[in-house]
């Protein structure tokens, strides 16, 4: 082989740095639910409809003490991660009144009693983060109600949360909101065995929605453009001298 293409593949083949990389996005919109393994309460009441992931397809009651899953089939928690998503309480709980509700997300799930959460506590007007077992919770303040006169079927946030293990920090935003939790409070919110359990959609009964699922993985290796290139030059190349 020419000297110059061996290099030229030695190159292409060691440049290849760890970037971001989208690893599952669900929109829904045939309202499946094959990437999808239910738990915990009210397993067999999730479904796809509207478009849209729903821990229920009719108005359920509040369970304070028991939580249902939705986990993403075949990906787990890594060092460092973001999960977002388009989240709705939807109705009125029965008991509860028109603006009451949660809705949000999970990571680090090893059981039913061990695992981080985030969500909306729309009565509250705000959002929560905390891990089970349970210790403390930080929350961050927000002016919004999740149901109003123009849209009595509830409104539609965008929650994210970036956790990254490595340097204890977390980021919590909802919509143009964004608050950051380093140290003892991102300890608070995250288990140290939280890296490998399953990930994905969490409901305390109430019947609420899920869309635009995107979960990106910030230790993905993926080979820069530049590096793609090369290779494909280089073999090109090679291609071309064994032909004459």
């Amino acid at each position: 082989m020419n000297k110059k293409i061996a290099a030229l593949l030695c190159a292409a083949a060691v440049a290849a740095p760890t970037h971001a990389a989208v690893v599952f996005q669900d929109s829904f919109n045939s309202n499946s639910t094959s990437a999808w393994t239910f738990s915990g309460l009210n397993s067999g009441n999730w479904a796809g409809a509207d478009n849209k992931l729903q821990s229920a397809t009719t108005q359920t009651n509040h369970d304070g003490a028991d939580v249902g899953f939705a986990s993403i089939n075949g990906l787990s928690t890594t060092s460092h991660f973001k999960l977002e998503a388009d989240v709705q309480v939807i109705g009125t709980v029965p008991g509860r009144g028109s603006d009451f509700g949660h809705v949000g997300f999970f990571w680090g799930y090893n059981s039913n009693s061990a695992y981080s959460t985030t969500y909306l506590r729309t009565h509250a007007d705000h959002v929560t983060v905390w891990k089970s077992p349970f210790t403390t919770e930080s929350t961050m303040p927000l002016s919004f109600n999740a149901m109003n006169a123009t849209d009595p079927f509830g409104v539609s946030y965008h929650l994210a949360i970036e956790v990254d293990y490595l340097t204890r920090t977390m980021i919590l935003s909802l919509d143009n909101v964004t608050a950051t939790y380093t140290d003892t409070v991102f300890d608070a919110a995250n288990s140290a065995g939280g890296i490998g359990g399953q990930l994905g959609m969490i409901t305390w009964g109430e019947r609420v929605s899920y869309d635009n699922v995107v979960l990106t993985d910030y230790t993905a290796t993926v080979p820069e453009p530049a590096t793609l290139l090369l290779t494909a030059l280089g073999a090109g190349a090679l291609l071309l001298r064994h032909r004459t």
